[in-house]
């Protein structure tokens, strides 16, 4: 009961800190008009990185269009009637979310990875040569761009909160960027790469790097105030929730965090060997999350056992998103699915043509979805 009511406190002190990226509409928007609704505008749709929508889908979306890019592109993102990506050969893209007619285009000859983030009136972008740029969200103009010193790549989104820009690159630094003009705030240093995007919770700034420790950085200053070793390394973003972090490893399993104890509440280990690339989705007290041993694994958000699985036929290292009553999620085999948390059954499924490894996203009524071939597909 104590471990209990001691969450219930930290979920209480953290939900005013944290930083929700909406939007507001501003004047002279060039955008096909579509409802007011949620937006999805970072990696995962918020700070916290839970991965679930707050616009909910038709019973049956239908495909409205798709867009091709040159290239592999990230996971999409959305906000202010606009969808954004970027792609391996370096094209960081605005679409209308409506029509899926190009806005703007711009090209960094580095490449990115990681998904765009939209804070502010910037879309933030890091490159796969250790540069972060921020472009203008009407016009696609830049702003600023930050060399870190390493010069390594940067495979995660950025996170913001407090004017801050924060996000980690392969030479294990995290970067604390001023948001406004990308000057250097603070830098710490892990002891091995960081590969994920990192969680925002009440001015703390979470992430699981591949030196096996789960750490929590006070976003004004840099200083530690968590750090959990877990053992092993990871490529999965943090997912929080009622004070618990969430996130699979290399190491095959899925690891629970007491935030508030400041140690591993549980681990779930499959019955098969696969590492856990996804990040998880939390919602309804359960875990949702890929495995590249082809299956969806449903856990108890509180313990860790497993509720229930779904397989499909290719390794699924898409992260899962949450709309309220269904999970979507990729897989390698092509497919984009769509399940019934209450009856477990698929009562969504398109053939894309090509692997599905991204984190689909969930906006104004519509799920966006990219396709390692350049695809971004728009259901509604």
């Amino acid at each position: 009961m104590g471990l209990r009511t001691s969450r219930r406190e930290w979920l209480r002190g953290s939900v005013g800190g944290l930083a929700v990226l909406l939007r507001l509409p501003r004047a002279g928007a060039q955008t096909t008009p579509v409802a007011a609704s949620a937006e999805w505008p970072l990696f995962r749709g918020d700070p916290a990185l839970r991965g679930v929508g707050r616009s909910p889908l038709p019973e049956s979306p239908k495909l409205l269009w798709t867009f091709e890019a040159e290239s592999e592109p990230t996971s999409p993102v959305a906000a202010e009637g606009r969808a954004f990506l970027a792609t391996r050969d370096g094209d960081l893209i605005a679409l209308d979310i409506a029509t899926g007619k190009l806005v703007w285009k711009v090209k960094v000859a580095a490449g990115f990875e990681g998904a765009p983030t939209c804070a502010s009136d910037l879309v933030l972008a890091p490159d796969l040569e250790g540069a972060v740029h921020a472009f203008g969200f009407a016009d696609g103009k830049k702003v600023w761009s930050h060399q870190t010193a390493g010069k390594s790549e940067i495979k995660a989104s950025v996170a913001v909160d407090q004017g801050t820009a924060l996000v980690g690159s392969y030479d294990g630094t995290l970067h604390a960027l001023n948001l406004r003009d990308g000057a250097p705030r603070w830098t710490f240093e892990s002891e091995a790469q960081i590969h994920a995007t990192c969680a925002v919770v009440a001015g703390i700034v979470y992430f699981a790097g591949c030196d096996g420790h789960f750490r929590g950085l006070d976003i004004a200053t840099g200083g530690v105030k968590l750090d959990v070793p877990f053992g092993g390394y990871t490529a999965a973003s943090p997912a929080i929730a009622s004070g618990l972090a969430v996130f699979g490893t290399f190491g095959n399993e899925v690891v629970g965090i007491d935030m508030v104890r400041k140690r591993i509440l549980w681990r779930y280990v499959p019955t098969k060997a696969f590492p856990f690339y996804s990040s998880a989705a939390l919602a309804g007290g359960s875990v949702y999350v890929g495995s590249r041993d082809k299956a969806l694994h449903v856990l108890d958000l509180e313990t860790g056992r497993l509720q229930w699985t779904f397989e499909t036929q290719g390794k699924i290292d898409s992260s899962p998103v949450f709309d309220g009553s269904r999970v979507f999620f990729g897989s390698h085999d092509g497919r984009i699915r769509g399940l019934d948390v209450k009856t477990r059954k698929s009562t969504f499924s398109y053939e894309t043509g090509a692997p599905v490894a991204t984190s689909p996203a969930i906006a104004q009524d519509r799920l966006l979805v990219a396709s390692t071939d350049g695809r971004i597909l728009c259901f509604g």
